[in-house]
């Protein structure tokens, strides 16, 4: 199966602005993954603000041509939905938390932070 959207662009890959802040000595940012599986596309998530929070598995993700939607586990601190577009350089969208607060995300596609 191959994962592509709309023209083309690659619908799988990790997604990620994590960054090591030496001043704070905080590891900052988000990182999402997403592959296909059996049943369609799923990923992972990963949010840290000083340091790494779990990893979460997210399925469905949901992708419509070049947009892309899926929730954020009632586990996570970060629980919510998220609703973006990718390109063939990153992953742009928004992330609204249960309590209504957002926050935009821009995320490089390339390796991870972790490799």
């Amino acid at each position: 199966m191959l994962a592509f959207g709309k023209e083309n662009i690659k619908i799988t890959g990790t997604y990620s602005d994590l960054y090591y802040n030496e001043e704070g000595g905080d590891l900052l940012g988000c990182e999402i993954r997403i592959v296909v599986a059996k049943d369609g596309y799923e990923g992972t998530f990963q949010m840290s603000e000083g340091g790494p929070d779990s990893l979460l598995l997210i399925k469905p993700i949901t992708v419509e041509d070049d947009k892309i939607k899926f929730k954020v586990p009632e586990e996570s601190l970060y629980a919510g939905e998220f609703a973006g577009k990718i390109t063939k350089t990153c992953l742009k969208g928004v992330l609204t938390f249960k309590s209504g607060n957002k926050l935009v995300l821009n995320l490089k596609r390339g390796k991870s932070y972790w490799d």
